[in-house]
C-alpha cells in the first residue's frame, strides 16, 4: 500500500494484546492506523498512550443525531401498519389464533435494539466518509460485542441506501392482501377451580369492604402503584404522619382519599406484587379510612394468568414463527441498506413470545379482576406501559388515567401507537394523560396529534413531598444522619452509569446515561471541588439500576475521606439526602427539581456521549431549572462560585424557581391533590344517570 494509506481496526472488547499487534503490524506494513470503539458502552481498554481510540461522539454529532431519533420515530409509526402475508397488519398480528393484539407490549421493547443498531451503522458509516481507510480489522471480541461483527462488515462494504423507510414500505405494498375476517373472540380456559379460588379471595376483600363501608358510593376509583418493591415510608417531620411514597404515585393515595370523602366515592388501591408492611406505626390506608379505602394485591387474582399461561405460550410461539418468517415484518430491519435481522432474531423471538404472553395473560386477569371490582376510573403511573389494563377496562367500558413523569421523551407514551389505519390506538391506551406542566402538556399534544383523549398539566405530585418537607429538615442533623461533618458543604453525585436500555442476550450492561469515562471523569473533577473547598465533601448516590459494583469500587479506590456512597438500600429518600447537601450534579433528570424545591442549586452536564442517547432538546429543557455546563473544567469553576458566592448561588436558585412552574407545576403542595380531583370527579360523572 502507498504510504499514507489508513487501516482501521475496530476494538470489540478490551483485549489490549489485539490492539498491541494490530499497531505492530500497522508500523511493519507502513500503513497508518486508526483506532476505533464502535459503541460508546464498551469498556475503553488499556492501550499504548500514543495511540488514540476513538468514539461514535468524535463523528456522531448533534444532527447526526436527531436524525437517529426521526428515523425510529417513523419506524414506530410504520412497523404496525406493515401488512402481512396473511392479510393482517403488524398491529393486529396474532388475532388469526385468537391471541388479542399485543404488538404495544413488544414494539417498544425492540425500539432500543433499532436505536443502537442503527447508531453503529452511521458510525462506521461516518467513518469510512470521513477518514477513507482501506482496509477493516476487527480487533478482539467477546459475547458482549460479537453481535457487532457482521453489522461493522456490511456497513464498511455495502453504500447507504437512499433510506431505510422506503425498503420497509416496498416490501409491504408487494405482499398479497386478502378481506380481513370478521372479529375473534380471544377464549382461553380460566379452570373452574383457580376461578373460584380467585373469586372467593375477591369476595372476601368486597365483603369486608362492605362491612365497613355500606355506601352507597357516587363512583369507584382504582390506583395502581407499586407493592413493597418499589415503595418506602417516610415519617413527615411536619405532619408526624407516616405516608407510602413512590416515584410514580407519590402523595396520591392520600390525596384521593380526601378528594373520595368529600364527594362520597371510594377508593381501591392495587399494588403490584405484595403488600407494603404495615404496622401500628405505619397502619395501612385501609385501616386507617375503612370508609373509603380497600386494598388489594396483584397476587390476589395472578392465579388467573398464570393458569392460561401455558395455552397463550404455545399460542404466541406459533405466531411468532410466522411473523419471523414473513419478508415484510423482516424487512422493517434493513437500516441503511443492511439486512440485521439475523442479528435480532433470536432476541425478537424471545422478547415478542415473553411479552405478548405477559400482555395477554394479563389483559385476561385484569379484566376478571375488574369485573368482580367494577371500578370507574384506573389511574396510575405510565399506565401506557401497561397496555393491557387500558384494553381490559375499555372492554367493559371502564376508564383508564396515566400519570406521566419526565419533560423530555419520558413524557411520551411507550411508543407511538398509531394502529394499522394510521390511528391512535385509543383501545390499548389511557383516556387522559396527567403530566406535570403546560410545557408538556404543549409537547405531549404536538406528539400525538391522533390522539382525543384529555391531557391536562396537573403538576408533579412527587413535589408535594419535597414542598412540605423542605422547612421542616435541619441540614446540619441530616448530615449527621449521612455521617457527615455538621459543618461540610457537601455536593450529591447522581449521574445514572447503567442501562438505559434492555441488554441483548448476555450482555451485563446496556445503553448508559453516561459514558464510563465521563462517569469517572466528573467523579475525579467533584472530589477535586471537595479537596479546593477545604470542608467540601462528595456524596455519590447511584440509581439502583446503575452499575453498582464499578461505582462502589471507584469510590473505595479514589474517593478518599472526601467521599462517601449511599445506595436506595440505605432507606433514605431523595428529600432526607438534598436537604443535606449545598449542589446537586447530574444530567437530564427530574432530582433537578427536587433540589431547587429545597433550596439547592443543580448542575446539569451535557457531553457528547449523552446526546447519543438523549436528545439535545431534553438537556435544553432541563436547563431552565439546572445551571448547564458542557465540560468538567466549567463544571468545577461555576460549582466553585456558587459555593463561595452567595449571591451568585441565590440568584441561580431564583432563576430555576422562575421556571420550575412551566414545567413541572404548582409548588403550592397540591399537585397530587389536582391530580385526584380530576380522577374522581371523572368517576362521579361516570356514576351519574344520563339525563
Amino acid at each position: 500500500m502507498p504510504d499514507g494509506t489508513m487501516v482501521l481496526g475496530v476494538v470489540l472488547g478490551e483485549q489490549s494484546e489485539a490492539i498491541d499487534d494490530f499497531l505492530a503490524r500497522c508500523a511493519s506494513r507502513g500503513v497508518k492506523p486508526l483506532l476505533l470503539r464502535p459503541t460508546f458502552e464498551t469498556a475503553l481498554p488499556d492501550h499504548p498512550a500514543a495511540a488514540t481510540i476513538r468514539s461514535p461522539m468524535d463523528y456522531l454529532g448533534e444532527e447526526a443525531i436527531d436524525e437517529i431519533y426521526a428515523d425510529l420515530d417513523r419506524m414506530q409509526r410504520r412497523l404496525p401498519s406493515i401488512v402481512l402475508s396473511t392479510g393482517i397488519p403488524v398491529a393486529e398480528w396474532g388475532t388469526d389464533l385468537g391471541l388479542p393484539p399485543t404488538v404495544w407490549a413488544w414494539l417498544p421493547a425492540l425500539v432500543p435494539y433499532w436505536h443502537v443498531t442503527l447508531r453503529l451503522v452511521r458510525t462506521i458509516r461516518r467513518v469510512v466518509e470521513v477518514e477513507a481507510p482501506a482496509e477493516i480489522e476487527l480487533l478482539g471480541g467477546d459475547e458482549l460485542s460479537d453481535w457487532t461483527r457482521p453489522i461493522i462488515s456490511a456497513a464498511f462494504r455495502t453504500p447507504r441506501s437512499e433510506t431505510m423507510r422506503n425498503e420497509a414500505e416496498s416490501a409491504a405494498a408487494t405482499l398479497p392482501q386478502r378481506p380481513r375476517d370478521g372479529p375473534t373472540r380471544w377464549n382461553f380456559e380460566i379452570p373452574d377451580r383457580i376461578a373460584d379460588r380467585v373469586t372467593r379471595v375477591l369476595a372476601d376483600r368486597r365483603a369486608e369492604f362492605a362491612r365497613r363501608a355500606p355506601g352507597p358510593f357516587t363512583g369507584h376509583v382504582m390506583l395502581l402503584m407499586r407493592g413493597v418493591r418499589g415503595t418506602a415510608w417516610l415519617r413527615s417531620r411536619t405532619t408526624r404522619r407516616t405516608s407510602l411514597v413512590d416515584e410514580y404515585s407519590e402523595g396520591m393515595p392520600e390525596a384521593l382519599v380526601e378528594r373520595c370523602r368529600a364527594v362520597g366515592a371510594r377508593l381501591t388501591i392495587v399494588y403490584e406484587g405484595e403488600l407494603p408492611g404495615h404496622s401500628t406505626v405505619r397502619p395501612s390506608y385501609a385501616a386507617t379510612y375503612p370508609g373509603t379505602v380497600c386494598e388489594v394485591s396483584t397476587n390476589d387474582f395472578a392465579a388467573i394468568a398464570s393458569a392460561m399461561r401455558a395455552d397463550v405460550r404455545t399460542r404466541t410461539e406459533v405466531a411468532t414463527s410466522a411473523l419471523l418468517a414473513d419478508p415484510a415484518f423482516s424487512a422493517a430491519f434493513i437500516l441503511d441498506g443492511i439486512d440485521v435481522f439475523e442479528q435480532f432474531h433470536d432476541y425478537i423471538q424471545r422478547s415478542i413470545v415473553n411479552l405478548s404472553t405477559l400482555a395477554v395473560t394479563q389483559y385476561h386477569a385484569w379484566k376478571f379482576f375488574l369485573e368482580h371490582n367494577p371500578a370507574d376510573v384506573v389511574v396510575g403511573g405510565r399506565l401506557e406501559a401497561k397496555p393491557w389494563v387500558s384494553r381490559a377496562a375499555h372492554d367493559l367500558d371502564r376508564q383508564t388515567m396515566s400519570i406521566k413523569l419526565g419533560i423530555g421523551e419520558e413524557m411520551m407514551p411507550s411508543m407511538i401507537a398509531i394502529d394499522h389505519r394510521g390511528d391512535f390506538a385509543h383501545r390499548d391506551y389511557p383516556d387522559a394523560f396527567l403530566v406535570w406542566g403546560e410545557r408538556q402538556r404543549v409537547y405531549l399534544a404536538e406528539r400525538l396529534p391522533g390522539y382525543r383523549g384529555l391531557i391536562r398539566a396537573v403538576g408533579r405530585a412527587r413535589s408535594d413531598t419535597f414542598v412540605r418537607e423542605a422547612a421542616s429538615i435541619d441540614a446540619r442533623a441530616q448530615r449527621r444522619l449521612l455521617g457527615l461533618p455538621e459543618d461540610a458543604r457537601l455536593i450529591v453525585y447522581g449521574a445514572n452509569h447503567r442501562s438505559r436500555y434492555g441488554q441483548w442476550p448476555g450482555v451485563r450492561w446496556g445503553s448508559s446515561c453516561f459514558s464510563r469515562e465521563s462517569w469517572v471523569a466528573c467523579f475525579r473533577a467533584l472530589v477535586e471541588v471537595a479537596h479546593d473547598l477545604g470542608d467540601g465533601f462528595v456524596l455519590v448516590k447511584p440509581h439502583p439500576a446503575d452499575d453498582l459494583e464499578f461505582i462502589a469500587d471507584l469510590v473505595r479506590r479514589e474517593g478518599g475521606d472526601h467521599v462517601r456512597l449511599i445506595t436506595s438500600d440505605m432507606g433514605f429518600h431523595n428529600v432526607e439526602i438534598l436537604a443535606a447537601c449545598d449542589a446537586f450534579v447530574s444530567t437530564v433528570t427530574s432530582m433537578f427539581a427536587e433540589a431547587l424545591i429545597m433550596g439547592r442549586v443543580s448542575i446539569n452536564i451535557w457531553r457528547p456521549d449523552v446526546n447519543l442517547l438523549y436528545e439535545k432538546a431534553r438537556w435544553t429543557r432541563y436547563s431552565a431549572i439546572a445551571a448547564p455546563v458542557d465540560d468538567f473544567a466549567a463544571m468545577k469553576a461555576l460549582l466553585m462560585r456558587l459555593l463561595t458566592d452567595e449571591d451568585a448561588y441565590r440568584a441561580e436558585v431564583e432563576r430555576g424557581l422562575a421556571e420550575i412552574r412551566d414545567y413541572f407545576g404548582g409548588l403550592d403542595g397540591l399537585n397530587a391533590s389536582r391530580a385526584a380531583e380530576t380522577a374522581v370527579d371523572t368517576a362521579v360523572r361516570a356514576c351519574e344517570p344520563m339525563a
